[in-house]
């Protein structure tokens, strides 16, 4: 589902296009929301994640599959959310267990949402957004 800005300040986003981290299937960029200067960054810190592979997924006519990639950040936002659910269920779980010790860990999962981007070069694009930790 398409995020509205999170902040009431927030007028618009920043995102850094060099990566600061990658995974086996995504690139993690600095995510900023900005007040209506442009600069001021307002709230959380954010993180943007990008599939490593969703470029190369089917190309028509040297155009990118635009609906590939909103599938892509549309099914990982679906399975994070399921991961949220089991967690807290599984966590749940735990903490009924009478002799179970308070200090054992808990499961716990970020919530993410979709961001519609337009840029001058890129164009339109999707970005999987996380409040970083």
């Amino acid at each position: 589902m398409p995020a509205s800005l999170q902040h009431p300040e927030a007028k618009g986003v920043a995102l850094k296009y060099k990566a600061f981290g990658e995974g086996q299937e995504r690139f993690a960029h600095q995510f900023f929301e900005i007040a209506e200067d442009g600069q001021t960054v307002v709230g959380k810190s954010l993180v943007a994640k990008e599939s490593r592979f969703v470029d190369d997924i089917e190309h028509h006519g040297g155009e990118l599959d635009w609906l590939a990639r909103d599938r892509f950040v549309e099914r990982f936002c679906k399975i994070q959310h399921h991961c949220v659910i089991v967690a807290k269920a599984f966590n749940e779980k735990i903490d009924s267990i009478m002799t179970l010790d308070d200090s054992t860990p808990r499961v716990s999962f970020i919530d993410c949402h979709v961001y519609y981007l337009t840029d001058d070069k890129r164009g339109q694009f999707s970005v999987i957004v996380e409040v970083s930790s």
